[in-house]
């Protein structure tokens, strides 16, 4: 079976994408009630709000129209948060979001079919020979 491909397209690892974020956070001034919709995306592939979607999706116009009063002076900020700190793919082109959110759901996806086989595995060895009259492959 081929690994499943990293959701993280620089290569890094989630503690480092994650640490990049945290960083850019102060440095960008990006707001507090901003950032669980931010590190929800980069780090697990689930859509934020209408305003990063926007961000997201080199969408000006719409992100102006749904940014709030603190969020509407912050676009720059966003633009060069979502340069320096996210992953190439994950922001800047139309349905970046849609791509990122597929990408991330398959990922989990695999992992949860993996969880799921292991458990699968761990109750077949286990389990079956505790229960009186257990199934077994014998």
């Amino acid at each position: 079976m081929s690994p499943t491909p990293s959701p993280y397209f620089d290569g890094n690892s989630r503690a480092h994408l994650e640490a990049k974020i945290l960083g850019g956070f102060h440095t960008y001034q990006i707001p507090e009630y901003m950032r669980e919709g931010i590190l929800l995306y980069l780090l697990d592939g689930y859509p934020p709000g209408d305003f990063l979607c926007s961000i997201i999706d080199n969408n000006l116009k719409e992100a102006c129209r749904a940014a709030d009063s603190t969020n509407i002076r912050l676009l720059p900020a966003y633009v060069a948060f979502f340069y320096n700190c996210a992953p190439l793919l994950s922001w800047g082109l139309p349905n970046a979001m849609r791509g990122y959110c597929t990408l991330h759901a398959g990922a989990r996806g695999t992992a949860a079919v993996a969880a799921n086989r292991a458990s699968a595995e761990n109750f077949d060895a286990t389990e079956s020979a505790t229960i009186p009259g257990g199934l077994s492959d014998e």
